[in-house]
């Protein structure tokens, strides 16, 4: 919007923002004058140094795809694991008797899926850490249980609404 002609970030700066790029649209000579094409020359726009700085910084990260991916990861599982521990204690319940309640229980259903609800886990990630059986198997026990919630678990948990039934 500077580059424009000096205009403010308000309605009325934006509408003749607007104005000005119809006018660009319609008028070839004033998109020469602009240089568009020697902007549109590349993936880089600014200075030298800049590109010197971004180039370098991509050559730095080659590579790290993996890592970053794997860093990624943990952070999540990370965030996944703090909220079931609330959740558990939430409920009274302890991480160890995740591997002893059957696959089925309700509170375990119950958790993943408020986890599900408020978290980007996984279905593999419930399965695996809250012993739910297969991957489809618990996806579909927290399928029904959104469905058809049990009251007290959800008032334990402090669900307000089933918003998805």
């Amino acid at each position: 919007m500077e580059h424009a002609g000096g205009l403010e970030d308000t309605p009325q700066g934006r509408q003749k923002y607007l104005e000005y790029l119809k006018w660009l649209a319609e008028d070839e000579p004033a998109r020469k004058a602009q240089q568009f094409e020697e902007m549109s020359r590349g993936w880089i726009i600014g200075s030298r140094d800049f590109a010197k700085d971004l180039i370098e910084e991509r050559t730095a990260m080659a590579g790290q795809g993996r890592r970053i991916s794997r860093e990624h990861r943990e952070a999540s599982e990370a965030i996944w694991q703090d909220a079931m521990r609330q959740l558990l204690a939430q409920l009274g319940r302890s991480e160890a008797e995740l591997g002893t309640s059957g696959k089925s229980a309700n509170w375990k259903i119950a958790v993943a899926a408020v986890l599900k609800e408020g978290t980007t886990v996984t279905n593999r990630w419930l399965g695996k850490t809250l012993h739910l059986g297969g991957l489809y198997e618990g996806s579909r026990k927290v399928a029904a249980w959104i469905r058809d919630p049990e009251p007290t678990l959800m008032e334990k948990l402090n669900i307000a609404t089933n918003h998805k039934a």
